[in-house]
């Protein structure tokens, strides 16, 4: 069974969820690269770190979907109890996930807002595991991926209202 590991770094509540192949490089995150849907990007310097900056595009309204996929990388799409998530785009949305299985892919971080939060998500075939700032104890489990142990595109996504920084993302097999 493959593993994989993606590490990122990211501001606020704006945890993306993620999954990994191999490609690291700090070009990753280049506003250009990215394939936006409903968000915005640029290039930004956050907290002295150079970044990319997401907010939601103009005119976006609902539930629209807001994310930007990684180039070249794969996606397994994650307040209190809803500070991590898990989603599968583009079929489990987070409020279908909730509806269907309250609680089950959803848990609470300890997350401070605008301080940069280090995040590790570990792929192992259908499981996923999150753990933040360096912890021994993932903070979500989700044991059934909805892809299942397949191929796809890492994202970084953002909810209504949301501003969010990321910087440092590496992709890479363990």
């Amino acid at each position: 069974m493959l593993e994989k590991v993606i590490r990122v770094v990211v501001s606020g509540l704006a945890v993306g969820s993620l999954a990994a192949t191999p490609e690291t490089g700090s070009d990753l995150l280049a506003p250009e690269r990215l394939e936006r849907v409903n968000v915005a990007a640029e290039a930004a310097l956050y907290r002295g770190k150079a970044a990319v900056r997401l907010v939601e595009a103009p005119g976006v309204t609902g539930d629209a979907e807001t994310l930007a996929v990684v180039p070249g990388a794969r996606l397994r799409q994650l307040r209190r109890n809803h500070t991590t998530q898990y989603i599968s785009h583009p079929d489990h949305p987070w409020h279908r996930l909730r509806k269907e299985s309250p609680g089950v892919y959803e848990s609470y971080v300890d997350l401070v807002p605008g301080e940069w939060t280090r995040v590790k998500i570990v792929v192992s075939g259908t499981e996923a595991r999150l753990f933040v700032r360096g912890a021994e104890q993932p903070g979500l489990i989700v044991k059934d991926l909805k892809l299942g142990a397949s191929e796809g595109a890492v994202a970084l996504w953002i909810g209504p209202g949301t501003e969010a920084h990321f910087a440092g993302l590496r992709v890479e097999p363990r």
